[in-house]
């Protein structure tokens, strides 16, 4: 191709990159494709085999190979290396160009990008995307945010790349700005927390039931048949017969490479105390995650997990029924949390999330696919100003019925030391929710505390202002 007849421009092949030009390209539209390693795009011509692609390692041809208005889709990882792109790419663009920041960037990043290129006359959408199988060319879900024209531009060939859940494709505009990534940030970190807890259930039967893999995979499999169901459960499935029959392995690696590959989950924790929303599962599987990142870490996992097993004394049925009830408390748990955020969120910086869209999308996203995604999004259709999802009968009654299993099971790991961090978070969090009616002593107690304090901090205030008596 040497004309303008691309429909769409890809900047950044590796990962999610390659994957999105091979599915658009699927799709019937034509794609000018860059990247600068040759290696890269080398790798992406292979791929080809006669779809309408034009690759190329110069910037300003992808340029000229797009039709006006162009559109620029940018894959790189979040920071320096998309504002260095959009530099460049701003002189060859020109006003009524659209520019789509398809990583995932630090929300705050992409509202001073959309203020920069606005000036010059270009649009900016921030999309979050989640990748589905890789071999099938699959997006799995797309948020977008910025303004809504530009959505509405690109809309179909979202809609088409995207997969469909239930009849509809798994795509939604959320809002103005930074919307988009602001909601997949959020949803990073409630993926990272349920990782976490399923890596605790498997540290909980490896060592204390004592159990081999292979027996771990069989609890696994009845677990995703029924309203645990998971993805990432099938993930371990297939992992563990490709690993040497080493789950301990393939979990580790998972949660360390796959999981969150970028800050999402630690922008989400500290966004979180920023705006004062309490978020206690999610902030421990980002401390886990940066420790298991360390070399340490590793060495210091590898060891726990080649430990001879810390021997439970009772009967591990009931056990590991305990253990599938907990693990949902804290899945609901965990996605309550995120909720909040978001709730709190859509507040502060005028997003006007509609939640049952967000709920929507979250059920074709790819390494959480649980059944309690498709509840919260009926719910929230129901009831789209739900302010936490515990304040719901039904989750609410879930929760409850599971609350002792989820109470024991972190009861045990105290008691055996193994680590059971996030657990205890979903468990602290619920205990917390359930107190936060005024009339609840947990609450006066905690108010009284605190009036206590704030008086003795007056007193102490006073007393170092007085003038010294005699002196």
């Amino acid at each position: 191709m040497n004309e303008a007849i691309c429909d769409i421009g890809i900047a950044g092949l590796r990962g999610l990159g390659r994957t999105l030009a091979l599915n658009i390209a699927d799709h019937e539209y034509s794609v000018a494709a860059y990247d600068s390693d040759e290696m890269v795009l080398g790798s992406l011509q292979v791929g080809i085999d006669g779809r309408s692609i034009a690759a190329t390692n110069s910037l300003a041809e992808l340029v000229c190979l797009l039709r006006v208005p162009r559109t620029v889709m940018i894959l790189l990882p979040a920071g320096p290396q998309v504002d260095g792109l959009i530099s460049a790419l701003v002189p060859l663009l020109a006003p009524g160009d659209l520019v789509i920041d398809a990583g995932r960037s630090y929300f705050k990043d992409t509202d001073a990008r959309s203020k920069m290129l606005d000036g010059n006359g270009i649009a900016l959408l921030g999309v979050g995307m989640s990748g589905g199988a890789r071999a099938d060319h699959q997006v799995a879900s797309i948020v977008a945010g910025g303004p809504r024209h530009a959505f509405d531009q690109l809309r179909h060939m979202l809609e088409d790349i995207a997969v469909d859940v239930n009849g509809g494709p798994c795509v939604a505009y959320l809002g103005p700005r930074s919307a988009g990534h602001y909601a997949d940030m959020v949803y990073c970190g409630i993926e990272q927390g349920v990782i976490r807890l399923i890596a605790e259930s498997y540290d909980l039967m490896s060592r204390g039931l004592g159990l081999g893999d292979a027996a771990v995979q069989k609890v696994y499999a009845g677990w995703n048949d029924s309203d645990l169901s998971s993805y990432f459960f099938g993930i371990l499935a297939r992992r563990l017969s490709n690993n040497n029959g080493v789950m301990g392995g393939a979990l580790f690696e998972l949660i360390v490479d796959e999981s969150t590959q970028n800050c999402s989950g630690t922008w989400a924790s500290l966004e979180a105390r920023d705006l004062g929303v309490s978020i206690p599962t999610i902030d421990v599987a980002v401390v886990m995650q940066q420790l298991s990142n360390l070399e340490e870490g590793r060495v210091a996992f590898e060891r726990r997990v080649s430990r001879r097993p810390i021997q439970y004394v009772g009967k591990p049925d009931i056990l590991i029924d305990q253990l599938k009830r907990a693990l949902y408390a804290g899945m609901i748990s965990t996605f309550a949390q995120g909720i909040a955020l978001l709730r709190v969120a859509s507040e502060v910086y005028k997003y006007g999330f509609a939640f049952e869209e967000v709920a929507r999308i979250w059920r074709g996203c790819s390494i959480i696919h649980p059944r309690i995604v498709q509840d919260i999004c009926d719910d929230f259709y129901l009831q789209p100003h739900l302010a936490n999802l515990l304040s719901n009968s039904q989750f609410a009654r879930r929760v409850r019925l599971r609350r002792e299993d989820l109470r024991d099971v972190v009861r045990l790991g105290v008691e055996t030391g193994i680590p059971v961090p996030a657990l205890r978070a979903s468990l602290a969090y619920y205990d917390a929710d359930r107190g936060l009616g005024r009339n609840d002593p947990q609450v006066l107690n905690h108010d009284l505390v605190r009036g206590l304090f704030q008086e003795v901090q007056k007193s102490e205030r006073s007393r170092r202002l007085a003038p010294e008596v005699g002196r």
